[in-house]
């Protein structure tokens, strides 16, 4: 879970996961693809920071939904492919699907995921702005100002960016994944499409612990480490 949600809170991943997120990290599992890291920072009290709660909120939401479907059709005795094709089961997990969906949609809006956002350093009267490479360098410039989802113009002017485009911090490739560097991420379609398959994926993780005859763990990575199995001790002859 403390996976999911560093994949999910993207700009806060290294703090929900203890400064680590490979397979040292003392509180989560490691993700699978993080290269390029999000910006590791406060979003502030804007829309960029509206829209990164509500994909943490959604998509948490939907996990539980996902969970609680699955988990009552194998405790009615099904397994993971009579549940999975079950029509009821279906039409349940697309209600949870369409509910996260629009709730992502409607605080997001046009914002499309990217590991630095749009910023814009203002250092004068008159909207004037200096080029930053960084938001640090900007702050580090007496009198200079932040603003979000503008850029510095070629007149040194904060404007709104070509075709008014918006981003949130989050990934730029999917971070569950099987292969790196992922699935890219271009479009906030694309975004809900990596909170529906590393949901998925996690849930998997959990579910083939809970019902490990009904649900059957995937095959493990060709790297992972065996389980040895203890040599059985023999009963001495009385």
């Amino acid at each position: 879970m403390a996976e999911y949600v560093a994949l999910l809170y993207a700009s806060h991943a290294t703090e929900v996961c203890g400064g680590s997120l490979d397979e040292t990290s003392p509180a989560c599992s490691d993700l699978d693809c993080t290269t390029p890291l999000p910006e590791q920072r406060d979003l502030g009290d804007n829309s960029q920071n509206d829209c990164q709660r509500r994909i943490g909120q959604a998509g948490i939401k939907y996990l539980l939904k996902r969970a609680k479907i699955l988990e009552k059709c194998l405790l009615d005795g099904g397994t993971r492919a009579s549940c999975l094709a079950d029509p009821f089961v279906q039409l349940d997990l697309a209600k949870a699907e369409t509910s996260k969906q629009t709730k992502i949609q409607d605080k997001c809006g046009n914002r499309d995921p990217s590991p630095t956002s749009n910023f814009c350093c203002r250092t004068g009267v008159a909207n004037a702005c200096t080029a930053a490479a960084t938001r640090d360098d900007c702050t580090a410039i007496p009198g200079a100002s932040i603003q979000e989802d503008k850029v510095c113009g070629v007149g040194l002017t904060c404007e709104n960016p070509p075709g008014n485009a918006k981003q949130i911090t989050w990934w730029g490739f999917c971070p569950e994944s099987e292969t790196c560097p992922g699935t890219p991420l271009a479009t906030l379609d694309d975004l809900i499409a990596c909170v529906d398959s590393s949901a998925d994926a996690i849930l998997d993780e959990v579910l083939c612990l809970q019902f490990p005859n009904s649900y059957p763990c995937a095959s493990p990575s060709p790297d992972a480490t065996p389980t040895l199995t203890p040599t059985p001790t023999a009963t001495p002859t009385p």
